[in-house]
């Protein structure tokens, strides 16, 4: 599981991208602001961590949909579990052992491991964690959704839908089924075929 052969290299690559793009946004993005002026007072609006942040995300662009959540959470001073989906364990892993490699404090950045609905509950409703990504399928998304409605916390939820498509008259067939038969998260569940 995870991503064909044949888009790999072009996700790693996507994935170096937006991370270089992360990096040169954080210098402006996390500088504090000023803030009204009013006589007698300064004021100033001070950008600081939320804390631990638990990512559970998806099977289909491990790595893409990683950098766009631990990137941001790591500049901005949080700490980090990745909880990849279990068709795809072996993401977190490599990444937490990147991490290792670069020198990284044990506790920055952990990996978890399960399937399990119940113990995806129990992380998100851990005390230590104030603020969860999820992406993948709306079931889980809403499951998640529940789950943190018990607390007060930062919720960000990219869940899946149902895009239907459309193949116009004279459309190049074998072209169509090529780019349009993997998974992706925009995946097209229909085609809408002229005849």
């Amino acid at each position: 599981m995870g991503r064909t052969i044949a888009f790999s290299h072009k996700e790693i690559r996507t994935m170096q991208k937006r991370a270089d793009y992360l990096l040169d946004l954080s210098e402006d993005a996390l500088s504090s602001l000023p803030g009204r002026p009013e006589p007698g007072f300064k004021r100033w609006i001070k950008k600081v961590p939320v804390g631990p942040t638990l990512f559970v995300f998806a099977w289909n662009f491990p790595y893409l949909t990683i950098v766009n959540v631990l990137v941001p959470a790591l500049l901005t001073g949080n700490s980090v579990i990745l909880k990849p989906s279990p068709r795809t364990p072996l993401v977190g892993a490599r990444i937490a052992e990147i991490f290792a490699e670069a020198g990284s404090p044990a506790d920055v950045l952990q990996v978890t491991q399960s399937g399990d609905p119940v113990v995806l509950g129990q992380l998100v409703n851990m005390p230590v964690i104030q603020a969860v990504s999820f992406t993948g399928s709306t079931a889980g998304g809403l499951a998640v959704r529940e789950a943190a409605a018990r607390r007060t916390i930062l919720l960000n939820l990219e869940i899946g839908g149902n895009n239907p498509g459309n193949v116009r008259v004279g459309a190049d067939l074998k072209y169509v089924a090529r780019s349009t038969c993997s998974w992706r998260c925009l995946q097209r569940r229909t085609e809408l075929l002229h005849r």
